[in-house]
C-alpha cells in the first residue's frame, strides 16, 4: 500500500505500472464498450451502453445517482474517492455527433471494434468512448496500485437525444454542488501529428436560429403574384443580409464586444498545425486559390465567429415545377461566437440590423439552440495541473489550445467558476465520425499516466 504521505512521484510510478500490468485487459473493456450501438436512434443500445457504464462504476465502489430526463438518455453523476479537491469528468456515451456516412465505407463493421497497424477501429472511439472509459480506468489503476484517491473524483455523463445536449442545463442547475469542483476535465482533444497532447482550454459558443415567414394563409396560384406579398423573398433578403459577410463584420454590434486574444495565446494558435489538402480534399479543388490566400488558417477558425446559412425551405420540394406562391418560408442560421460575445447580444444586434435595413417585416426569428462561448485562463492553476501532468506523462511539452474551432456545453460548467481543460485521445486522423475511425493504441495507455499525474498533481 502506497501511502497518502508518499512522495507524488512515488505515487504516480506505482500507478503507472499498475497501468502497464493491466492494459491488456483495459483494452479488452474498450472493444466491449465500443460493441454497443449507442446510437441517439437506437434506444435499446443507448439504454444497454448506459448501465454497462454504471456496472463498472459501481465495481470501483462509485455512489452513482441516475438522473432521468424527457429531453435525454439518463445521467449518470458518480462520485468516488476522497479528498479536499476535487476533480469532474464530463464525457458522453452516444455516437455520431456528425453524419457518419454508410457503414460498407469502413474496412471492418463499425460496431466489432479491430486492433491493426497498432490502432483500434472502432465507432465512437475517439469521440467519446476511449477517453470516457480511460477515466474510469485511471481509478481503477489507483486502486490495484493500491494508492489512495487523494481528490474526489466525479463523474458526469450524458447520453444525447439530439445535438445540443439541451438537458444537461437542468442538470447543472439541480445538482450545483456536484458539477462545483475544484477543476473538470472535458470529454476530449487530441495530439498533434508529432504527439504533442493539444490541451482544449475554450470553445466557441453557438447561437442556432430560425427564421419564418408566413404572408399567405396557403399556397396560391402565381397568376395572381403581382398582388400578393411573397414570405420566400422576405426570408430569403434577410438571409442575403445575415451573411453578407461570413465573420459578420458587416452587422452593427457584432464584433464590437470580441475579446481580444493575448499576445501569447494568438502566437500559440497562429501555429497551429492546418493540414490545408485534407480540407481541400474535402470540400474540393475550387477551394485551393481562396485557402491558400490565407496566411493563419489555423488562426482563423478559431477566432473568427461565423455566420452561415444551414438550410432553406419554401413551397414543393426542390426540382418540383410549382407555378404557385408558397405561404410560408424558413431558414436555418448557424452562428458561432467567440469569448466576448453573447447569444442575448448577438441576436439582439441582428434584430436591430435587419428593422435599420427594413427586412423585419412578418419576419419572426426563434432560437433552436443557444450555449456561450467559453475560455479557461492559460495562466491558471487548473491549466498549470493539466500542462505539467501532460509534459511528465507524455514527454514533450504540450499546447495550450486558447480556443477551437469546436462548440459544446463547457460554459454550463465555467459559469460556476470551474476551470475547464480538454484532454483526449484522438489524432488528426483519428476519422472521427467516420469510416474506420480510430485511436493509437499506445495514446490510451499515455492518456491514462496523464489522468494519473493530474490526480496526484491536483492534491500536491
Amino acid at each position: 500500500m502506497v501511502t497518502p504521505a508518499a512522495p507524488a512521484q512515488e505515487r504516480v510510478a506505482a500507478v503507472w505500472e499498475a497501468i502497464d500490468a493491466s492494459f491488456d485487459g483495459y483494452l479488452d473493456e474498450l472493444e466491449e464498450l465500443c460493441r454497443f450501438r449507442s446510437r441517439r436512434e437506437e434506444p435499446d443500445g443507448m439504454l444497454a451502453t448506459k448501465e454497462w457504464i454504471e456496472r463498472r462504476l459501481r465495481a470501483l465502489g462509485a455512489s452513482i445517482e441516475v438522473v432521468e430526463s424527457a429531453r435525454a438518455y439518463p445521467y449518470l453523476l458518480a462520485r468516488v474517492g476522497t479528498g479536499e479537491r476535487s476533480l469532474l469528468n464530463f464525457n458522453h456515451y452516444d455516437v455520431e455527433v456528425e453524419p457518419p456516412g454508410p457503414d460498407e465505407a469502413w474496412t471492418t463493421p463499425p460496431y466489432e471494434p479491430a486492433r491493426r497497424d497498432g490502432r483500434m477501429f472502432a465507432r465512437g472511439i475517439a469521440d467519446d468512448k476511449a477517453a470516457l472509459l480511460s477515466r474510469i480506468h485511471v481509478v481503477d489503476a489507483f486502486v490495484k496500485a493500491g494508492v489512495e484517491l487523494p481528490v474526489e473524483v466525479r463523474f458526469l455523463i450524458e447520453g444525447k437525444r439530439t445535438l445540443g445536449a439541451p438537458a444537461l442545463a437542468e442538470v447543472v442547475d439541480c445538482f450545483p454542488d456536484f458539477v462545483r469542483a475544484d477543476g473538470a476535465l472535458w470529454e476530449n482533444s487530441w495530439s498533434d501529428f508529432d504527439g504533442r497532447p493539444l490541451l482544449k482550454l475554450g470553445e466557441k459558443g453557438i447561437l442556432y436560429l430560425e427564421l419564418r415567414c408566413r404572408a399567405l394563409d396557403r399556397d396560391l396560384s402565381s397568376q395572381n403574384a403581382i398582388l400578393l406579398p411573397q414570405a420566400a423573398a422576405r426570408v430569403t433578403a434577410a438571409v442575403a443580409a445575415l451573411t453578407r459577410s461570413t465573420d459578420g463584420r458587416h452587422v452593427p454590434g457584432f464584433l464590437e464586444s470580441v475579446t481580444p486574444w493575448g499576445e501569447i495565446d494568438a502566437a500559440t494558435l497562429a501555429a497551429m498545425p492546418f493540414d490545408r489538402e485534407y480540407l481541400i480534399g474535402r470540400a474540393g479543388e475550387s477551394l485551393r486559390e481562396s485557402l491558400t490566400a490565407v496566411d493563419a488558417p489555423a488562426y482563423t477558425v478559431r477566432t473568427s465567429p461565423t455566420i452561415v446559412l444551414s438550410w432553406i425551405h419554401a413551397g414543393p420540394p426542390a426540382g418540383s415545377v410549382a407555378l404557385g406562391v408558397p405561404a410560408e418560408c424558413s431558414a436555418g442560421i448557424e452562428v458561432r461566437l467567440v469569448p466576448g460575445q453573447t447569444t442575448d447580444g448577438v441576436l439582439a444586434a441582428f434584430r436591430s440590423f435587419l428593422a435599420g435595413e427594413g427586412l423585419d417585416t412578418g419576419l419572426e426569428i426563434e432560437v433552436r439552440r443557444a450555449g456561450e462561448p467559453e475560455s479557461t485562463d492559460s495562466s491558471g492553476w487548473f491549466a498549470g495541473v493539466v500542462a505539467a501532468a501532460a509534459e511528465l506523462a507524455h514527454g514533450v511539452l504540450p499546447v495550450l489550445e486558447a480556443t477551437t474551432v469546436w462548440i459544446g456545453t463547457r460554459a454550463l460548467v465555467a459559469a460556476a467558476g470551474v476551470p475547464v481543460v480538454g484532454v483526449g485521445i484522438a489524432r488528426p486522423d483519428s476519422g472521427v465520425d467516420g469510416p474506420d475511425e480510430n485511436i493509437l493504441i499506445e495514446d490510451y495507455r499515455l492518456a491514462l499516466r496523464h489522468l494519473a499525474a493530474i490526480i496526484v498533481g491536483m492534491a500536491t
